[in-house]
């Protein structure tokens, strides 16, 4: 799995992802932005290292318990929409546009990652 294609791709699936980021494991994270996104790349770093782990361990958590897993999660900021697709060890965010219809792209992106090679992570119990 070549992270960085996959990232290219995703930012190909639309233009209202302004950004996406793969992290899996204790490294640092793969970021893509969108030319003139104009993100701050330090922020969306300890996003990746800490905020979106943290929240995909405690839904994941829940979820396992008797919500046949978690299948992803979609955060509202008042700037944008941060999808985040659980992975079996990492996780995948994609920042939208505030005015995106995101639901309609978690197929396309879990698609493309499916054929990048990226496997989401499932729920022992499910």
């Amino acid at each position: 799995m070549n992270g960085e294609k996959l990232l290219d791709a995703i930012l190909e699936v639309s233009p209202v992802i302004r950004y996406a980021a793969l992290h899996l494991g204790g490294g640092e994270p793969l970021l893509r932005e969108r030319q003139g996104a104009g993100g701050a790349a330090d922020s969306e770093r300890w996003d990746e290292l800490i905020v979106n782990p943290v929240l995909v361990e405690l839904t994941s958590r829940r979820g396992d318990v008797d919500c046949d897993g978690l299948d992803y999660l979609l955060v509202r900021y008042g700037r944008f929409f941060n999808l985040v697709l659980p992975l079996a060890g990492g996780h995948l965010s994609v920042i939208l546009d505030p005015d995106a219809e995101p639901l309609p792209l978690v197929a396309k992106i879990r698609e493309v990652g499916t054929r990048h090679g990226v496997a989401p992570r499932r729920s022992p119990f499910a």
